[in-house]
């Protein structure tokens, strides 16, 4: 009887495979850690958009050899305004926020009552990356949710009613600007940081301070509350200036371990004067910049070019020359671009854009030669510069 049901079990794998349902997706072989150099390719709000196929996006990353993503863990865009006709303006959907309104739907929100679902699907998240050989670079703050500085630019949601603001607790972050840079991380940004260091333990992340956040002052009192709550590892930073004396001007290799340095569009960059650096004697370019740091200690981005595929062939070059140099590259997917700039729907299919592109840049920092491709954009949302957001 065992050989029956043997032979039964045989029989029916072959007719399963024989009706060409699709294979497993990819798994890692060993257990993921935090390890730089890294290739990263990131959609920003791939936690809190609830569009995101997160078992498809993770297998994605690692068939094309990304180990790591950037992600924030505040997202404007979830609130999901919505115009007269009662459809979502483009770029907002209804997402995942780590907290609840108080009463109805257009009610004030309440920041003592935790979204539990949020923090189920945040754990769930990073397994699944892990799961396939992806860590995870989770941003703590960023300014679009309330900051005054971003409330003007294109697809931004209304900042008056977003958590931070529009809530019954009596928080208000931003207007003004000042005074909420000055008093972050206030009680609740700690109970949030504690919650999410407990929520990801035994998990391959590490936090990211800010996203082009400015004021040293307040990215030392969020890392002395991130230690406070018992997060020992590495730490990222990511200033509002993209500049080469970050590395120094962050004390990075003391203070912190990591600098992003965003916007770094094609290989100019290198030799582009930042005279404002001389009077502290430090580094006026990027090509200067890379004999005096630690390259692993650095990561160049794409953000600030949109997700635009318009920008590989010569962001190739760019990723190339730091992955050789010893550095991280992380790369903003396009798999934004329909949902900001498009009809506002989020096509997983997208990913198709930038697969040629990671795959091509992952073999260049395995080699090391400069041989690229030629990278598809016809099927892209065309957006023009003034209204790159992210």
């Amino acid at each position: 009887m065992r050989r029956l049901i043997v032979l039964f079990l045989l029989l029916l794998l072959l007719l399963v495979a024989s009706c060409g349902l699709p294979s497993p997706p990819l798994v890692a072989a060993t257990p993921p850690v935090v390890k730089w150099p890294a290739l990263c390719a990131s959609y920003y709000t791939a936690i809190t958009d609830l569009d995101v196929d997160m078992p498809r996006f993770a297998a994605f990353l690692q068939s094309v050899g990304a180990t790591c993503t950037r992600i924030w863990l505040l997202d404007a865009w979830a609130l999901g305004e919505r115009d007269q006709d009662g459809a979502f303006k483009r770029g907002q959907y209804a997402g995942s926020i780590p907290v609840e309104r108080s009463a109805g739907p257009d009610s004030p929100w309440n920041l003592e009552r935790w979204n539990e679902a949020y923090f189920v699907d945040l754990r769930s998240d990073v397994d699944t990356l892990n799961r396939h050989g992806v860590f995870a670079n989770l941003t703590l703050l960023e300014l679009y949710t309330w900051s005054d500085r971003k409330a003007d630019l294109p697809f931004v949601p209304d900042v008056h009613q977003q958590p931070y603001r529009f809530n019954v607790n009596g928080v208000r972050w931003g207007g003004p600007d000042d005074s909420t840079f000055a008093s972050l991380p206030d009680t609740w940004m700690t109970s949030f940081i504690c919650r999410v260091v407990e929520t990801l333990k035994g998990t391959a992340w590490l936090p990211e301070i800010g996203n082009e956040l400015p004021d040293k002052a307040l990215h030392e009192r969020m890392l002395a509350a991130l230690r406070a709550c018992g997060w020992t590892g590495e730490v990222t930073v990511n200033r509002d200036e993209d500049t080469p004396g970050q590395y120094g001007n962050m004390r990075i290799g003391d203070l912190y371990d990591r600098v992003a340095i965003h916007n770094q569009l094609d290989i100019a960059y290198l030799d582009v004067q930042h005279p404002d650096e001389a009077p502290a004697g430090r580094p006026t370019t990027f090509r200067s910049m890379w004999s005096l740091v630690d390259p692993a200690r650095v990561i160049l981005s794409s953000d600030g070019g949109g997700g635009n595929a318009a920008h590989l062939p010569a962001l190739r070059a760019v990723a190339c020359d730091a992955l050789r140099r010893g550095a991280s590259y992380e790369h903003q997917l396009a798999l934004k671009r329909n949902r900001f700039y498009g009809d506002g729907k989020l096509r997983m299919s997208d990913l198709a854009i930038d697969e040629a592109f990671l795959r091509d840049v992952a073999g260049c920092a395995r080699s090391g030669h400069a041989a690229g491709g030629v990278y598809s954009i016809s099927s892209v949302p065309a957006a023009s510069p003034s209204s790159e957001i992210l």
